[in-house]
């Protein structure tokens, strides 16, 4: 579809006002709202014919003023044969330019997009390694804490085995020991307080006041 000129368009070609434009167009019986009203073909036509009318009676006076022949004067710039006003091309490589444009602003935006995907993506996987690694460590001092700990247990069970056995070489580790082979099963053990002491326990004679049969002499005296 060709496209039509407007209002300003025609006002622009023939040096003068819009207002001028539309006034001649309201004349003519055509809607002329504003500046920027699409003027029809034949509308264009009349209101050509009209300026190129008024030119031509402007080099017809010119002429007879100055007693001059009004053919001379066409090639005058102010009496030259007026050009009909054509549409505005329509840029099409701009329009492709534009395109183009538009297309790799496209694909920024994609990339962009992609990239951010990319590093969201690795920040992820980066924390998921991070987390993987604390609990790592946390499992390991768990398990070192709970070595040192069984360690701790078993030296302090060793500590308290040693310190109950009673020793022989004293004189309360001999009665201990004794009542401990004496009594099967449970031990019990006997305080250096409850033993008799070495007065109490009555004193027995040489082997020589004893008699062949084993029963001991009285004494003499």
């Amino acid at each position: 579809m060709a496209k039509k000129l407007r209002v300003y368009e025609l006002a622009k070609h023939y040096g003068v006002d819009s207002t001028a434009i539309q006034k001649m167009m309201r004349d003519m019986h055509a809607e002329a709202k504003s500046h920027m009203s699409v003027v029809e073909d034949d509308i264009v036509d009349k209101i050509h014919a009209a300026f190129q009318h008024k030119r031509e009676q402007m080099r017809i006076a010119y002429a007879t003023a100055h007693n001059m022949d009004p053919e001379k004067l066409k090639h005058v710039a102010s009496f030259k044969t007026l050009e009909r006003p054509q549409p505005p091309e329509e840029p099409e490589k701009k329009v492709a330019k534009k395109k183009t444009a538009k297309k790799k602003t496209a694909k920024k935006k994609v990339a962009k997009k992609t990239t951010k995907k990319a590093t969201t993506k690795k920040t992820t996987a980066k924390k998921a390694t991070a987390k993987k690694t604390t609990a790592k460590k946390t499992t390991t001092k768990k398990a070192t804490a709970k070595k040192a700990t069984t360690k701790k247990a078993a030296a302090k069970k060793a500590t308290t085995g040693t310190a109950a056995e009673p020793d022989a070489g004293t004189e309360t580790g001999a009665a201990e020991a004794t009542v401990a082979e004496k009594t099967p099963g449970r031990a019990r053990i006997v305080k250096k307080a409850d033993l008799p002491s070495a007065e109490e326990t009555p004193a027995v004679k040489d082997e020589a006041d004893v008699k062949t049969d084993g029963t001991p002499e009285p004494a003499s005296g």
